[in-house]
């Protein structure tokens, strides 16, 4: 895991950024993160939906906003990513 995440550090170093990695909290694995809400997510698309029970946290797919508003800080200075 540490080579990835050094592999990131040098790919965003090459772009004149320096990124510090500050590990976060573990959160449930999602095979998928989707860009729309879990209410917009459909089984034919995301491959998973509220409506079958696949979606949501730690489940098949999960939603970007969801995790931005559960864990990110918008008053902080950093950017995130998500691994």
């Amino acid at each position: 895991m540490r080579g990835a995440i050094q592999a990131v550090v040098d790919r965003v170093a090459a772009q004149g950024i320096n990124l510090h990695v500050e590990r976060g909290l573990a959160l449930l694995h999602s095979h998928v993160i989707s860009f729309r809400t879990l209410g917009e997510m459909t089984d034919g698309c995301e491959g998973g939906s509220v409506f079958s029970g696949t979606a949501g946290a730690g489940l098949y797919v999960e939603s970007f906003f969801d995790l931005k508003s559960n864990y990110f800080n918008p008053s902080s200075a950093y950017h995130y990513f998500i691994f």
